[in-house]
């Protein structure tokens, strides 16, 4: 009798430990956004302590909890990866792609000119052999450096 109510004070006490231990990693994570090493240590304790509520062996909530840690870090590896550099939106110089500008100074394949768009001035240069007189409209094409590419 004595032995069931320490083995299961024990268990009990593990369990709150892994739940400790993984709010723990949880609040650690919070305070350095990014890293997503510490969440993935918290979900591994959390994973322990599910098996520690279910009477898992210390040896196996040990090998629970660094199975899930690892997993959970190379799946959110691969889930940051995948979404890194997806923007919706295009920003700065790169929204201006596909948008329409007018020439104000001539511009020919060898020599550039400018063009303005929302109210500034860009030097702009062409591949096209046609010559780009001002008034013209003209659609961007790419960005090079600090150049539009017209067209």
């Amino acid at each position: 009798m004595i032995e069931y109510v320490l083995i299961n004070n024990f268990s009990s006490m593990l369990f709150y430990t892994w739940l400790l231990s993984g709010t723990l990693f949880l609040f650690i994570e919070l305070a350095m956004p990014g890293f997503l090493g510490f969440v993935s240590c918290s979900f591994g304790c959390f994973a322990a302590a599910l098996g520690a509520h279910w009477g898992v062996s210390p040896f196996w909530q040990c090998w629970i909890a660094l199975s899930i840690a690892v997993l959970s870090f190379l799946f959110l590896c691969v889930l940051v990866r995948t979404k890194k550099n997806t923007s919706l939106y295009q920003t700065n110089a790169h929204s201006l792609i596909g948008q329409e500008a007018v020439v104000t100074e001539t511009i020919t394949k060898d020599r550039p000119g400018r063009v303005k768009i929302r109210g500034e001035e860009w030097v702009a240069i062409t591949h096209a052999s046609s010559i780009l007189e001002p008034t013209q409209k003209v659609r961007i094409k790419a960005l090079d450096g600090n150049m539009l590419i017209v067209g």
